[in-house]
Formats: C-alpha cells, structure tokens, sequence
C-alpha cells in the first residue's frame, strides 16, 4: 500500500471529521513517509490523537468508523468498505497508552523514515511545536519554496533549506527587498542575483502567469552550478508600518525566540497585531506553563520589546519618542492556533493551504485572536 487513507478521506466536508478518518486509517498503519507542506497540519493530527485515542483503539479494534463522526453517508459506506478488525493492533495501541500516558507518533509510527514538511518562514514555529514528537531517526525533510502559482524549484538534500531554482522551466526575474516600495525597482535576472540578499521573486510560466509577483521575501542562500539556491523569508506583506518603524515578520519572530531565552518562559505560540488607532502594538501568547500569571506576561512583553529595539532602529526611536506607545499584551487560551485554524477551515479556509502571518495589520483576525483570550 502506498497511501494510509483512501481518496475518499479527503472529500469529506466536515474539517474536524476529515482529520478523524485520517487519522483513524494512518494509526492503525506502519507510517514511514508524511508529506504535508505545512507543518502545523502535522500539529492538528496530533491534537486530534490525544483527544480520540481512546476511540481510535475501539474502532481498529472492531473494524469501524465511529458512528459519532459527521461523515457524508455515502462517503461513509465506501470507507467502511476497507475496514475489517484488528485486535492485534489494538493491543499494541492500548499497551502504548498504558506505558506513555500521552502517545505520540515516535510511539505509533516508530519507523517514521521522511517527514516532507516546510521549516522556514513562519511555518518554523509550528515544525518546531511538533518535531520532537517523531522518532529520532526520522528525517525532516524542508519542502522547498513554492506556491500555487508555480513550483519553482527543489530542495536536493536533507540538512538545508535551500531550494535550487528551475531556471530551465520558467523565467524568473527579482526585486531586491530595498526597492519593494518603489514605483519603478531596478529588475534583476537571474544570472545577477547575489549571495546573502533577499528578492522579491517574479515568475513567467509557461502557463500563462507573464511577470507575476509573487510578493514572497527570498534569500538567496548560495549557487548550484549556477542556478540560486533560495529560502522563503516572508510574504513582502509581512511588514508593518504605523510610522516609519518597517518591522519585520522575521524581526518580530526572532525576538520572540530571544525573549524566550531572555526570560525563561516558554510559548507554545504566538501572534502579534498592529493597532493604528492606538498607535501600538498588541501581543498574544499562549505560555507553555498553563499557570503563566499575568506577570509573566508583563515581564515577557517588556523583554520582548526590548529586543525589538535592538533588531529595529526605527521602531527604537519611534518608541523613545512615544510615537509607537509601549506594547500591551493578552494570554491565550491553551490550543489557540488549533481553535483559530479550525473556525477558519469551518468558514470556508481550504486546510492544506492554511496560512497564517505572525504579525499582521488585520482588524477580523485581531478580532477574532480577542475570542480567543483568557477571561
């Protein structure tokens, strides 16, 4: 067998019955190879594990479907077909429970070969919640930069991020990340581009796309013969500026790692929001410690502030002179990526391209991260 779950999975409407069934399927199974761009698929899998393992044991036990999923009927008779008992596995499902407590996938699939899976840009944060999880000897292997409208190029080995453009399939010309904002930016071609800059790419395709911006922020990480290698930085949209200040997604994202080492306190995830009204930042974390007191937040966000000033001059003498008012910041509930995900994929959000920026200007989802706060 070469897929865990038949095609029919995956026409299911409900989201959260959707991951039911894959998951039902892929347990049962010896698991060596997941391919998922983006990781934080791999996180909701897992939340999905912990919170029916119970129920996953009964049905691969029983050879059934949980009558308690909001499955299609006729979706449900086809998947049912492929079902039969299997009390062997089981037991071995039960035994893992009793030994861990918490079964995780270097418990039941613990000869996991390849993970195929984005690392860079914002996705890090969730490869970096799940990678432990797997078994030691499993490779993670980066996914390569791509996008709907073109795959652009491929990741030739494990240890790097770095993806080899395909100057022979499309044409790609390059804006360099000074010259985003500017009416006319100087055009580079791909023979011009150098070590250590970061671009905005443009692609022509043989599909059609003539000159299409893709508003991605790449690095180019070095030369294979002589086609650049690259890695995805952050969307070109991923910068705010209320007054000048320019503040990088990664900027944000980088200090965020450095407070947690400057602190202490660790995250499970985080996001933050610009407010241009009040003319200040508002910061939402989800501590990994459930008992993270409000204090803990303060002494985080002054932290966290800090750096941002040393990662950012501008938004340093914006704040010495009050025109970026000091940070607030709010404590999430616990699952609170996983909650946000799930009320975007039940309002219409296709799972598999789920996105998420790690800072943003956007009132709806400001607003609904507010949902999403301790009480």
């Amino acid at each position: 067998m070469v897929y865990s779950a038949p095609y029919e999975v995956f026409q299911i409407s409900d989201y959260k019955a959707r991951y039911y069934t894959l998951m039902r399927f892929g347990i049962e199974q010896n698991i060596t190879l997941i391919i998922t761009a983006n990781p934080s698929t791999l996180v909701e899998m897992q939340v999905n594990a912990n919170e029916f393992y119970d129920e996953y044991v009964n049905d691969i036990e029983h050879g059934t479907l949980s009558s308690g999923v909001n499955i299609q009927p006729e979706i449900r008779s086809v998947l049912e077909g492929y079902l039969k008992p299997n009390k062997e596995r089981a037991d071995e499902l039960r035994a893992l429970k009793a030994k861990y407590g918490t079964v995780l996938p270097k418990h039941y699939w613990p000869y996991m070969q390849v993970v195929n899976v984005w690392m860079c840009g914002n996705t890090k944060v969730y490869y970096e919640k799940i990678k432990d999880s797997f078994a030691p000897n499993a490779v993670f292997h980066e996914f390569g930069y791509f996008s709907t409208e073109c795959k652009s190029g491929i990741v030739l080995k494990s240890n790097t991020l770095d993806t080899v453009l395909f100057g022979h399939k499309m044409y790609f010309e390059f804006i360099h990340e000074s010259e985003i904002d500017r009416a006319n930016p100087k055009i580079y071609q791909i023979n011009e581009v150098k070590k250590g800059e970061r671009y905005c790419m443009i692609v022509t395709t043989s599909a059609g796309l003539y000159r299409y911006n893709t508003s991605d922020i790449l690095e180019v990480t070095g030369f294979h013969n002589e086609f650049p290698m690259m890695k995805f930085i952050q969307k070109a949209n991923g910068i705010i500026s209320m007054t000048g200040e320019k503040l990088h997604e990664r900027q944000f994202v980088e200090a965020v790692h450095a407070a947690e080492k400057g602190t202490g306190l660790e995250l499970n995830f985080f996001v933050g929001f610009a407010d241009i009204e009040k003319s200040k930042y508002v910061f939402y974390y989800e501590f990994k410690n459930e008992d993270a007191s409000q204090t803990d937040g303060e002494a985080f966000t002054r932290r966290l502030d800090k750096v941002l000033q040393d990662f950012n001059g501008e938004y340093r003498e914006k704040r010495a002179s009050n025109r970026i008012k000091a940070p607030e910041y709010v404590l999430l509930v616990q699952n609170s990526f996983e909650k946000f995900k799930a009320s975007c994929i039940e309002k219409g959000f296709r799972d598999g391209q789920f996105k998420l920026n790690l800072l943003m200007q956007d009132e709806k989802r400001h607003n609904a991260f507010k949902e999403l706060a301790i009480r």
